[in-house]
C-alpha cells in the first residue's frame, strides 16, 4: 500500500510511514499488521501535502484545474474524459497537459489508440483530490458518470464497470441508488470472475449500503451475493448469515430459483461446518 501511493520516493516513503504509525493505522492491538489498508486523500501527510503543493503552484491555474479533474478519474486516466468534463477547453487543454507532463506529474501511457496518463505518483493525486470539498468532489464524481455514459456509449460501458461504480458511488447523494447498485453488483461479479476476490467482496458490500429499507428483492438479492463473496475469501460462517438473512426476505412466488440457490448454498455450508441436519433441513426448503 505505501509503495503504491510514493512510487518508492524515499521521502514520500518516511513521511507517509511516520504519519501511519502516529495515526495507528499500521499495527493492531496485538502489535501484529494490519491487512488490507487503504490510504486515501485523507492520509497525506502534512510535509507531503505542502511539497507537492509548492510544485502545484508552480503551475497556471487552467493547468491545475485540469489535474484536479484528472486525479478525480484515477491513478490512471484517459485524456479524452477529462476533456469531456471541461476542466480546459481547446487548445488551452493541450497546453494543460503538456505543461504537467513536463513537470513530471504525469507521464503517457504507451500501447493504447486512445491518450492514457498517469500521475507520477498517488500522493500527487490524492493531494489534489484534499483540496475539493465534499459536495464539489461528489457532484464532479456524478458528472464523471455522465460523461462515461456519453463517451462510451450504453454498448461498451459495462466492460467500464468497475470505474462507474467508483463514480457512482463516490457520488453519494448526487447519483441514482438504482444505477450504482447495478454498476457495484456488475463490478462485483466481474471482479471475482477474474480473481479478484476481496475487490468483488467490497463492491457488492458496498452496494448493500445503498438499498432502501423497504427493498427486500434488491437486499435478498445481494445478499445472496455477498455470501456467495464471503465463501469465497474463507468466510463460511458468516456466508451462512448472510444466506439465512437473506432467505425471509425472498418472495415464495417469484424468487424460487433465488431460493433454491440459498438453500443449496447453506445444505452444503452447514455440511461443511458439521451441522448435517441443519444442511438437511435447508435442502428440505428449498424442495418444498
Amino acid at each position: 500500500a505505501v509503495f503504491h501511493q510514493t512510487a518508492g520516493n524515499p521521502f514520500f516513503v518516511r513521511e507517509l510511514y511516520q504519519h501511519l504509525a502516529e495515526d495507528g493505522q499500521l499495527l493492531d492491538d496485538d502489535g501484529s499488521w494490519k491487512r488490507g489498508l487503504t490510504i486515501d486523500a485523507l492520509d497525506v501527510p502534512e510535509g507531503v501535502r505542502l511539497v507537492i503543493g509548492r510544485r502545484l503552484s508552480r503551475l497556471s491555474e487552467p493547468t491545475q484545474r485540469m489535474l484536479t479533474t484528472a486525479a478525480l478519474m484515477g491513478r490512471h486516466f484517459e485524456l479524452r474524459l477529462v476533456e469531456a468534463m471541461g476542466p480546459v477547453e481547446g487548445d488551452a487543454f493541450l497546453d494543460a497537459i503538456e505543461e504537467a507532463e513536463a513537470a513530471r506529474l504525469v507521464s503517457a501511457l504507451r500501447g493504447s489508440r486512445q491518450a492514457r496518463y498517469a500521475f507520477a505518483h498517488e500522493l500527487i493525486r490524492n493531494t489534489l483530490l484534499s483540496r475539493l470539498s465534499l459536495p464539489r468532489r461528489q457532484r464532479l464524481h456524478a458528472r464523471a458518470a455522465t460523461v462515461m455514459e456519453r463517451v462510451y456509449g450504453a454498448e461498451a460501458l459495462p466492460s467500464h464497470a468497475p470505474e462507474m461504480a467508483y463514480h457512482l458511488f463516490e457520488a453519494g447523494p448526487a447519483s441514482d441508488e438504482a444505477q450504482a447498485i447495478r454498476y457495484l453488483t456488475l463490478a462485483s461479479d466481474q471482479a471475482i470472475a477474474t480473481g479478484a476476490l476481496e475487490s468483488g467482496l467490497a463492491n457488492v458490500a458496498r452496494a448493500l449500503t445503498l438499498v432502501p429499507p423497504n427493498d427486500n428483492r434488491t437486499r435478498a438479492r445481494l445478499l445472496w451475493k455477498h455470501g456467495l463473496a464471503r465463501r469465497n475469501v474463507g468466510q463460511l460462517m458468516e456466508a451462512i448469515e448472510d444466506w439465512e438473512t437473506a432467505l425471509p426476505l425472498c418472495d415464495p412466488v417469484t424468487d424460487t430459483v433465488l431460493i433454491a440457490g440459498i438453500c443449496q448454498e447453506l445444505a452444503h455450508g452447514y455440511a461443511w461446518t458439521g451441522r448435517g441436519m441443519l444442511g438437511v433441513a435447508a435442502a428440505r426448503r428449498g424442495l418444498d
